[in-house]
């Protein structure tokens, strides 16, 4: 299956991600969610299927919610992100309600930058290719699979950094497309949401 495919799962939509007004019914289901209990949700997602921007959007507009960017666990050269600096550092503390703190690492750069701090909030969204696999000992409340088509994507990754979309093109891309053909991760998904 390829990414352009048109998967069966519960709750298909369509939105753009610019806009929140096109996604309302995205809005309301993740603030059901949390008032319904749901501590840790994800969002997954191809490299620029909108999955930063739509995170974004949900936490100005969910009370209470928190989000952790994956990118912010990566480093130059390693394959995925650090599950186990993200339970040491993110979940450990959260789940235990207290606040968390960690440093941002990026797989463009050697040195560590700043640092974030998260309040012990009452759900977080965590969003990042793979996020759908937790780390070992760890559970999410909810996952969202955001889909775009491959022209789609591509465009969007040039007008964000055309200085790295060879990089990207090139080596980004066929793994991440090996990765979501060999295990249909948006089977899994408690609601998939198509940006086109």
């Amino acid at each position: 299956m390829t990414d352009s495919a048109a998967p069966t799962v519960p709750s298909l939509h369509n939105a753009q991600p610019q806009n929140p007004q096109r996604h309302a019914p995205l809005l309301h289901a993740v603030a059901d969610w949390v008032d319904e209990g749901a501590r840790w949700i994800v969002i997954d997602g191809l490299g620029a299927s909108g999955k930063t921007t739509l995170a974004d959007q949900l936490v100005a507009h969910v009370d209470g919610l928190a989000v952790v960017h994956l990118d912010d666990f990566t480093r130059p050269g390693a394959v995925g992100w650090e599950r186990e600096r993200f339970t040491a550092q993110v979940w450990a503390p959260l789940q235990a309600g207290q606040a968390a703190r960690y440093q941002r690492h990026h797989w463009t750069s050697p040195e560590p930058t700043d640092w974030v701090d998260l309040p012990a909030a009452r759900a977080v969204l965590v969003e990042g290719i793979g996020a759908s696999e937790p780390p070992k000992g760890v559970a999410w409340d909810r996952f969202i699979w955001l889909a775009a088509p491959e022209s789609v994507r591509s465009e969007r990754a040039a007008l964000r950094d055309p200085g790295r979309f060879g990089c990207w093109s090139q080596n980004w891309r066929p793994t991440e497309q090996e990765w979501f053909d060999r295990t249909e991760p948006w089977r899994g998904a408690d609601l998939v949401w198509v940006t086109a």
